[in-house]
């Protein structure tokens, strides 16, 4: 999976030429008209983080609705970026009122590939850009971009773009996940993940699966998804998992079927399974972008 996707976005941003004016007047009366809503962000999101200290990263991004705002995690081949996370002061996303301009914080969880199996670095970063619902994070007036937040990140920057996939608005169904999905390189070089997902044959309308799964360094998983329900249902799903039977994780997944996106340049050649799980003290996490086996 590293090799199939590519972008070439950067020079896009550089000469894009729309223009989001947040909350500007057309002429006429503005004391008559409607306060200007600001979009909704919760779906589905394709793209890039690009640093000025590193590759891009492509990732598959969760943004979903909570209890007390958005819920965002953005999966990755080698590392997951999370938000909130309230022990690490991570803010939720937000919308300032009456514009399109998005902000908030990420915690990003990187395998270290050394020391305890599946054992994260942890950094945190600020992002600040437009956001169109349905559409692009990113894009047009602000752009997007972020910073590392933490002592020592020695002034790390870049930008970011995401786009909307309509998998957000496929109607959830967990025999959809069933199979055996394959995380390659996962934690460190040569590390093949299997993750089994089976619903229950005997329920037709089943809203949860059973996940188990093994490595080739011996680690074992089990668990269960389950389609979450925030404040309707979408083709997002809640995972719980338990590492060697010692470690808990909590996550979410989702599903992106082929796709080849002309105007991006993203190109996924096959159905690929974005689940993510980190454990609640930020020391592991598990997943990645799988394929079927």
């Amino acid at each position: 999976m590293h090799n199939d996707r590519h972008w070439s976005w950067l020079p896009k941003l550089l000469i894009v030429t729309v223009v989001w004016i947040s909350g500007c007047s057309t002429g006429g009366d503005t004391a008559r008209e409607d306060p200007w809503e600001s979009p909704d962000i919760s779906g589905v999101w394709i793209g890039y983080l690009d640093s000025n200290a590193m590759p891009p990263v492509f990732s598959i991004g969760i943004i979903t609705e909570g209890d007390d705002g958005y819920i965002s995690r953005f999966i990755a081949d080698d590392r997951q970026y999370v938000n909130p996370v309230q022990a690490l002061g991570v803010a939720p996303f937000t919308l300032t009122p009456n514009t399109a301009v998005m902000s908030g914080d990420l915690a990003e969880y990187s395998w270290t590939g050394m020391g305890d199996d599946y054992g994260t670095s942890t950094r945190t970063l600020y992002l600040i850009g437009s956001a169109s619902e349905k559409g692009v994070l990113g894009l047009g007036w602000p752009g997007g971009a972020f910073t590392y937040t933490q002592e020592g990140s020695n002034d790390e920057t870049g930008v970011y773009v995401f786009i909307y996939n309509s998998t957000f608005d496929v109607s959830p169904r967990v025999q959809n996940l069933g199979g055996t999905w394959v995380v390659r390189d996962a934690w460190r070089a040569g590390n093949t993940l299997r993750l089994t997902i089976t619903p229950d044959p005997l329920v037709t309308n089943t809203t949860s699966a059973v996940i188990s799964g093994s490595d080739t360094i011996g680690n074992t998983f089990s668990g269960s998804v389950t389609i979450r329900y925030s404040p309707v249902p979408h083709n997002i799903y809640d995972v719980n998992l338990r590492m060697n039977n010692a470690i808990n994780l909590e996550g979410l997944a989702t599903y992106i079927l082929e796709m080849s996106d002309e105007d991006s340049g993203i190109v996924i050649p096959r159905k690929t399974l974005a689940i993510g799980a980190s454990s609640n003290d930020y020391t592991h996490s598990v997943g990645g972008l799988a394929t079927p086996d």
